[in-house]
């Protein structure tokens, strides 16, 4: 890559380091000559891989999570002959993650770019090469680090606002579904509600929920995402006359990508107070008490078993 010209200039781009001697002989027009013995010392300027998304020594891959783009990561060649670069990667790349030149980008500037989408989480070890035009080598070895996508966690709540009394009707509690997680829901949601003895389910209802009429269940498919909740859902119950002085009602939620969830409410019932009227229950001075009355019968559990 060095030339001399016939002005005696030594000048070019050295290809090869080395050592190097030269003679200079020069003849003047009067045949009188002389030499020069010189040597030329010609250095390689170490290959290397340069970090140009991040500045890193060594270069560092950055950690890519499964649903989300990989952080676009490129590597130039450094030094070396500067011309010529070719990669090559032994190993395997996670799913999803493909390598080759980045575009609009003219080696030596950025000569190799890591992008896409990851699919599977795990590492991923790999072993790259660089050559350049004179078969100068450098090889690196780097580690993808793919995480697993955020997951949702899903979470149930039930509750009520007052007690409940033996032959209520149209009690209320409402069902709460959140989302407590790093990720959204997918798929189904379904929410289903064990109505405890002492209680008959009337409706079950919510904003955007499916609640089948007569069923115990809601379900919903649109995604939830990290930190909401979903509209509550309103269930309606008749409390029996004989409804126990507790009940527990539990609720559990399943589906979305999450792991199931449930809860209870404890519920207090008032049991209601018994009286009579008497239908005949007039008497006159100077007579006799009648030996029997009649009388209808208001609230309880069941009817007086006497009068007193």
């Amino acid at each position: 890559g060095i030339s001399l010209s016939t002005a005696g200039t030594l000048s070019g781009t050295p290809t090869k380091a080395g050592s190097y001697t030269i003679v200079f002989s020069a003849t003047d027009s009067t045949s009188l000559s002389g030499s020069l013995s010189v040597t030329l010392q010609v250095t390689q300027i170490p290959l290397t891989v340069i970090d140009s998304t991040f500045g890193n020594t060594p270069p560092v891959l950055p950690t890519g999570t499964v649903g989300i783009p990989y952080q676009p990561f490129f590597l130039r060649g450094d030094g070396g002959s500067q011309t010529g670069f070719a990669w090559t990667i032994t190993g395997t790349l996670p799913a999803g993650i493909a390598a080759g030149a980045p575009p609009a980008c003219t080696p030596p500037g950025c000569s190799l770019e890591f992008s896409g989408l990851p699919t599977k989480a795990g590492r991923y070890p790999i072993t790259l090469q660089l050559a350049d035009s004179v078969a100068n080598t450098v090889s690196l070895n780097l580690t993808f680090s793919i995480n697993d996508a955020p997951q949702p966690v899903i979470r149930a709540t039930v509750t009520h606002s007052d007690d409940f009394t033996q032959g209520q009707t149209n009690a209320l509690y409402s069902i709460g579904v959140s989302n407590t997680g790093a990720g959204a829901t997918s798929g189904t949601v379904t929410v289903t509600d064990a109505i405890p003895s002492g209680l008959t389910l009337m409706s079950m209802a919510g904003t955007g929920w499916t609640c089948p009429s007569g069923g115990t269940t809601c379900t919903r498919s649109d995604a939830l995402a990290a930190g909401v909740s979903y509209p509550a859902i309103t269930v309606t119950v008749n409390v029996a006359s004989n409804a126990a002085s507790q009940v527990i009602n539990r609720v559990s939620v399943s589906g979305g990508g999450s792991t199931g969830a449930n809860d209870s409410d404890s519920t207090t019932v008032i049991p209601t107070v018994a009286s009579g009227i008497l239908n005949n229950p007039s008497f006159e001075l100077g007579l006799s008490v009648p030996a029997s009355f009649t009388g209808t019968w208001y609230g309880g559990a069941s009817a007086a078993t006497g009068w007193y």
